[in-house]
């Protein structure tokens, strides 16, 4: 009696006919012309004039506690979700009938969790990852590299000097431009006009950080397989899959499932190592530092080979140049709309630059003016665990997007994964 599979619903559903399960919480639309169909015939439980359907939307809902098998332990609770399923579906109506937005919305995972749940559940505090105020330790600060690749034994800091770093205000947009571009050693016009990593077979399987703020660590770590899958040609993704929780557990610095700082996370992958998932599995806590799973035998971790880069702030083309090489972790602020995003570039009105969430950056398309990304909220979010998301020029970004970046070394000192 203590748990209510949304039993109030869901025993309706049960018992009658097969055909009432009503599953147009989840948007079938490929395009946005598919969507903005999508919501005017079907409604998601709302007509055109906005008017709510509560038969509709309750057997929605029950289908929608059935495919998730979510549990309640009151009643009040049940109905305080429903409450919220409601007001999410009205969202997704009306973002994906509005022609002038260019991404669509669906119920998900996350579709009965109000905005503040999951800012509290999934997202990082940014009451603690405060990105304006973030100081670099000494590791971070002493490199601005080009990831060892010059032939200088891995100092990636010979005559140069840190810029761009996470509270450095004097970093304005587009007055470095041309210098971090040269920094590059790539010209504007070298850079390629579609780079897809996912494409190219360099980067792992999306994985699902659950209900634990450890975004951080899983950007860190995506853009770490990414790089070994880049320095290792021959290797399929299929077979490198690294241990985000040992991130979580034992890099300093951060704060676990309340957030952390994915360039400390990849400099500890550069001063110790990263073990492999099937010795250090996800716990999807916090936990404490195992030595016995950190010392890992000889081919069963990684070991970066240099410091991580920092990206300068604010400029488009500079992100660019560095995607164009290998995958980049960034920092981004989540609101509603991002939750229950479905498909489309998404180009949103209603975030700040205060960063509560980390992804990767896998590709660009400078043709459609998108980002592609990488996320860790499984393969059901999104565009198959992915998403797009407008480029609009030199500043903040989308989002925050433009503030905080960072790519790992591309080489390793480890032997190969065995």
């Amino acid at each position: 009696m203590a748990r209510l599979a949304c039993l109030g619903a869901l025993l309706v559903l049960l018992l009658a006919a097969p055909a009432l399960a009503d599953r147009s919480w989840r948007s079938q639309a490929q395009t946005k012309g598919e969507a903005i169909v999508e919501a005017l015939t079907n409604g998601y439980g709302y007509d055109q004039k906005g008017q709510q359907n509560d038969v509709k939307l309750k057997d929605m809902f029950a289908d929608w506690c059935s495919e998730y098998q979510m549990t309640y332990a009151t009643t009040q609770e049940e109905q305080a979700a429903f409450k919220i399923f409601k007001q999410n579906m009205k969202a997704i109506q009306d973002t994906n009938a509005d022609p002038s937005k260019d991404y669509w919305l669906s119920g998900n995972a996350f579709a009965a969790m109000s905005a503040q749940d999951f800012q509290s559940k999934v997202l990082m505090d940014n009451s603690l990852i405060d990105m304006e105020s973030y100081v670099p330790d000494a590791s971070d600060a002493s490199n601005n590299g080009n990831n060892g690749n010059d032939g200088n034994n891995g100092n990636d800091n010979a005559g140069r000097t840190s810029r761009g770093r996470p509270g450095d205000r004097r970093m304005l947009r587009g007055d470095y431009e041309g210098e971090e571009l040269q920094s590059t050693g790539r010209k504007l016009s070298q850079i390629p006009s579609v780079i897809d990593w996912v494409a190219a077979n360099k980067v792992t399987a999306v994985k699902n950080q659950g209900s634990c703020g450890s975004c951080w660590a899983f950007a860190a770590t995506a853009a770490i397989e990414s790089a070994y899958l880049i320095a290792n040609p021959t290797v399929q993704p299929s077979a490198v899959d690294l241990a985000e929780q040992q991130l979580i557990s034992c890099s300093s610095g951060s704060f676990g499932c309340n957030g952390g700082y994915s360039d400390k996370a990849m400099n500890y992958v550069y001063s110790v190592n990263q073990t492999i998932e099937s010795r250090y599995p996800y716990s999807f806590t916090t936990g404490t530092c195992t030595a016995s799973k950190v010392a890992s035998p000889t081919g069963k971790a990684v070991k970066l080979y240099s410091t991580t880069t920092t990206l300068a702030k604010y400029s488009e083309s500079t992100i660019m140049s560095y995607v164009a090489k290998a995958p980049v972790v960034f920092y981004f602020m989540v609101d509603s709309s991002f939750q229950l995003y479905k498909g489309g570039i998404y180009a949103p009105t209603t975030c700040t630059t205060r960063i509560n969430h980390a992804m990767l950056i896998v590709g660009y398309n400078t043709v459609e003016r998108s980002w592609k990304i990488k996320n860790s909220w499984g393969p059901y979010w999104g565009e198959s665990g992915y998403a797009r998301i407008k480029m609009v020029g030199n500043g903040y970004g989308a989002c925050g997007m433009y503030q905080y970046l960072y790519q790992p070394s591309l080489k390793f000192r480890s032997v190969p994964l065995s």
